[in-house]
């Protein structure tokens, strides 16, 4: 039971410092060059694969697939937050 609660911390942790990343996604590219930099090309790589999958959401020149990323993201971790209580 410890090394599943312990399990279930460590993903709710994951998933926290993937929002994180998303976030920073979105913020570089208001700031020129920045997604060009060795860091915005890892970030990009992480975010890239899940973000992809909402890029239905594009209205005009405006993106909300990190909007929709990042609520499907926190709906997982209030489900696991959720089960995580249950078993205790």
């Amino acid at each position: 039971m410890f090394i599943l609660n312990n399990l279930m911390y460590l993903l709710d942790k994951l998933l926290f410092l993937y929002m994180i990343a998303i976030v920073l996604n979105a913020l570089m590219t208001f700031l020129p060059g920045a997604t060009y930099s060795k860091f915005g090309q890892f970030i990009s790589k992480i975010v890239y694969p899940f973000e992809s999958l909402f890029k239905f959401a594009v209205v005009g020149m405006v993106d909300f697939s990190p909007v929709i990323a990042i609520v499907i993201i926190q709906i997982a971790r209030m489900l696991l937050n959720y089960f995580q209580m249950m078993i205790q």
